[in-house]
């Protein structure tokens, strides 16, 4: 909270932010409140000796100075209330509540607070529709970084060894994919590059759409949304690469991108 501000006069300035474009008169605020003309004009006087409203006559208004500030308590509680009314909560109620947490609290920890919620909530969209949030991106090069995972463990499969880290989200007029791209793989004296790359989607293995020579695109329509438990959140994909060296054994692993990295994208 900020040091000069009481949770009262935040409350104030919410009623005064959510009605911009109108001054609002002692008599509507001691309706909205509840509480005496005398209380509304007291302190309505301390925040406009703050600089935070600007008196009209009996008509009150938030000053630009009053705008901004309030806007930075306004916007995290609207994204913690989105998790209240999950709850159950009404609208009306729902908003109220979290304003309070917020108007109570230090702003730097309810920021970083809805910040997780936002994102929480566009990883939820990623989830129900199969990355077709990502269709949303405006087109152009979204770098990530990914690995490749022996399927069901933590352990890096030897398929990582075949793609550099480096990955991008390419983002089309009518579809995203991501693009990965290969290099030469050592195994047991023989060294050989990428000779095919499938995914699976729906039960079935598809192949992956060479883009270059070095370069392999899957849709993000193949990818999930995964959440171990253990705060490792990540979009994943089965997929199957196939070297052009015979003694080179076909490897198949998960595919993930880890969602820190997509989080610049929702924000």
């Amino acid at each position: 909270m900020d040091q000069n501000l009481r949770p009262l006069q935040l409350l104030y300035l919410r009623y005064y932010y959510y009605h911009r474009g109108l001054r609002r008169s002692v008599t509507a605020l001691s309706k909205a409140f509840g509480v005496s003309k005398s209380a509304v004009s007291q302190m309505n006087a301390v925040l406009v000796n703050m600089g935070l409203v600007d008196a009209d006559g009996k008509n009150m208004a938030l000053t630009k100075r009053g705008v901004s500030l309030i806007a930075k308590y306004v916007k995290p509680a609207e994204e913690i209330a989105i998790l209240y009314k999950r709850f159950g909560l009404d609208d009306k109620t729902a908003g109220e509540e979290a304003f309070r947490t917020v108007a109570g609290s230090s702003l730097e920890i309810v920021q970083k607070l809805a910040d997780y919620l936002y994102l929480e909530r566009m990883l939820s969209k990623v989830a129900d529709s199969r990355c077709k949030s990502l269709e949303a991106l405006p087109c152009g090069n979204y770098p990530v970084k990914i690995n490749l995972f022996i399927p069901g463990t933590s352990n890096l499969s030897m398929g990582n060894r075949g793609f550099r880290g480096d990955a991008r989200l390419v983002a089309g007029p009518n579809s995203v994919g991501l693009v990965l791209t290969s290099k030469t793989i050592a195994y047991k004296g023989f060294r050989g590059t990428l000779k095919s790359l499938s995914y699976m989607q729906n039960g079935q293995w598809r192949e992956a759409i060479p883009e270059t020579k070095r370069e392999w695109v899957i849709p993000c329509g193949a990818m999930e949304y995964v959440n171990s438990g253990d705060g490792l959140e990540k979009l994943t994909a089965r997929v199957r690469a196939e070297a052009t060296v015979p003694e080179m054994p076909v490897s198949v692993s998960d595919l993930c991108v880890s969602v820190f990295d997509l989080r610049k994208f929702f924000c």
